[in-house]
């Protein structure tokens, strides 16, 4: 009976251990490591239970928070929190401090963002020898700490209401410094120049490489709508061809205003279709345009070699590499590319404006559109004026300026 309530782990296979609490399934796990962690966690939910000291709290309730993410379906997108806890968090100054000293001592909390602003950013390198870690010769962006202060203030909020400590979360009242936005060229998103996209389609690309880029250049969806795309979703024929963006790679788009109809231009038009009758057999309505080997859709770190990479001792050149694309220009710099050449009418008769365009790129609002490329509407405004006083002044208006 004492074995019931504290669970149980049977092995299923290689890499596969199976966690059962009182006869409830829940889950099965790479590790036996992580997979006692998962029993841990689940007893400990269900007890309420959780120590004083902020690194073992933490821990249980990180775990607690994979479990959830696992029984959610979510355990691709946890990784990555679960990296960048790891990382940031688990090295911090606190770590080992009692819950009720963070609390008396909030500064703490604002010494450690102060050094994250000032660490090295690394390039993390699967290799079959190990994980290596590359100097990139830049600090942290603002989007890791601000993740990784958000993880602590949720960690901390729990632990006051779990009782054990009193007064404001120390975390909350903790101020993020300014953050310069690089600027390049006068423009605030760095993104695929005209030559730069012809010289990429001027490769013989791989039918898949030439509509996963397409899409990614003139449809401009993320990258979790890229890999979520079902063949269901893509219209190539009539005279409206589109693409409805309704699911993501893993489960639910990112904001109700993901949800949105992309008109397809000729290029991915075109491309998807080449891609479509290359398939060996006509494909399902529900099948991923671009699938794993074992049919299931990509993650977010796929990028249809984009960049080279290495395969143990094996190098695999990127097609930015061969079209001798600018290095700063990542896969996600591809949707930007979408978004800076639809505000400047590139491939459309006329420019859209920035509420089109927060339409077309599913942004939750005009905020962040105009943050992106509000910066490049200067010309339309230049464009407007001189078409509308185009040729001769007014005599009256002359007569003044004279």
């Amino acid at each position: 009976m004492g074995r019931r309530r504290k669970g149980s782990i049977t092995e299923r296979g290689p890499a596969r251990f199976e966690v059962e609490i009182a006869g409830d399934y829940i889950g099965t796990f790479p590790t036996p490591e992580k997979a006692e962690r998962m029993r841990l966690a689940a007893l400990a939910e269900s007890t309420g239970s959780a120590p004083e000291a902020f690194s073992v709290f933490a821990s249980q309730w990180m775990d607690k928070r994979e479990l959830a993410a696992q029984k959610r379906k979510r355990s691709r997108p946890f990784a990555k929190e679960r990296s960048r806890w790891r990382t940031h968090v688990e090295s911090a100054q606190f770590w080992n401090w009692p819950i009720k000293r963070i609390a008396q001592h909030p500064s703490i909390v604002q010494e450690w963002i102060g050094k994250l602003v000032e660490t090295e950013a690394v390039q993390i390198i699967k290799r079959k020898s190990g994980i290596e870690r590359r100097p990139t010769g830049r600090t942290l962006g603002r989007r890791v700490i601000e993740d990784a202060l958000s993880l602590v203030k949720l960690c901390l909020d729990d632990a006051k209401i779990a009782g054990k400590y009193r007064g404001d979360n120390p975390a909350r009242v903790v101020k993020l410094p300014r953050f310069e936005e690089p600027e390049q060229d006068g423009e605030l998103v760095v993104h695929m120049s005209t030559d730069e996209i012809a010289a990429l389609f001027a490769l013989t690309l791989p039918p898949l490489q030439l509509s996963v880029f397409a899409v990614a250049i003139y449809a401009g969806l993320r990258l979790d709508e890229l890999w979520g795309l079902r063949w269901m979703d893509v219209v190539l024929d009539g005279q409206k061809p589109h693409i409805r963006v309704r699911r993501s790679y893993d489960g639910p788009l990112k904001t109700k205003y993901s949800r949105r109809d992309v008109p397809l231009l000729l290029p991915p038009l075109v491309a998807l279709r080449t891609w479509k009758a290359a398939q060996k057999a006509t494909p399902i309505g529900g099948t991923p345009v671009w699938p794993r080997d074992d049919g299931g859709c990509h993650g977010e770190s796929y990028t249809a070699v984009w960049r080279s990479k290495t395969d143990g001792d094996r190098y695999i050149e990127g097609w930015r590499e061969k079209a001798n694309v600018r290095e700063e220009i990542s896969f996600l710099a591809l949707r930007h590319t979408c978004g800076c050449h639809l505000v400047q009418g590139t491939w459309t008769p006329r420019r859209l404006d920035l509420h089109e365009v927060k339409r077309w790129l599913g942004h939750s609002s005009i905020a962040v559109t105009e943050r992106h490329y509000a910066s490049l509407t200067a010309d339309n405004l230049h464009d407007a004026v001189s078409v509308k006083y185009a040729g001769d002044l007014p005599v009256d208006i002359e007569r003044k300026v004279t």
